[in-house]
């Protein structure tokens, strides 16, 4: 078994994204804390919480096949299913200790109501004109998508942004939620 590597550096994604340093704080043989931090300041930017997946030995990726089973670090599609990206150590924790019970990471209430306070400061975001998705505010600020849903909340709670529709995008199974600035 190739387990994940307890530092990483994650290079970017090619839109603006600042590469990341990466440091494992918490594993099961199933979920995996990292902490993220800015590959230039060191300054801790938040922390990752993930089912660990693995890639069984003999699967084929492109021209290569695996020698052995492996764990894998989840990709940006897989965050908000398996993945999810908190500001602190103690939203980790928890995400984490449910994770390993086999509970949801949040309620179903509070995903739906977004009533989850997040904790920290609220960011800075300069808003889409218009509809947009968490994906176009990530955009529109250089951020993750995960740091753009964790902001997005912060104003949600308060008023300044709501829900204004929800639309398939593509071929995609999921409905893409949009949102509106409001103030």
């Amino acid at each position: 078994m190739i387990e994940l590597p307890t530092e990483k550096k994650w290079s970017g994604d090619g839109w603006g994204q600042e590469p990341r340093l990466l440091f494992q704080v918490k594993r099961s043989p199933k979920h995996a804390i990292y902490r993220v931090t800015n590959f230039k300041t060191g300054t801790t930017t938040g922390y990752e919480v993930f089912k660990i997946h693995i890639t069984p030995k003999g699967t084929q990726i492109f021209d290569q096949v695996t020698e052995d089973n492996e764990e894998k670090y989840p990709t940006a599609e897989r965050f908000g299913k398996t993945a999810w990206f908190t500001a602190t150590i103690e939203q980790a924790e928890i995400i984490f200790d449910r994770l390993e019970k086999g509970l949801a990471v949040h309620d179903e209430k509070d995903v739906k109501n977004d009533s989850v306070k997040p904790k920290g400061k609220k960011p800075s975001f300069l808003f889409p004109v218009g509809d947009f998705s968490t994906q176009q505010l990530a955009e529109a600020n250089h951020v993750t998508y995960p740091a753009a849903y964790m902001g997005l909340k912060f104003y949600l709670l308060d008023g300044e942004v709501k829900r204004s529709k929800t639309e398939r995008i593509g071929n995609g199974k999921r409905a893409t939620q949009f949102y509106i600035k409001t103030t």
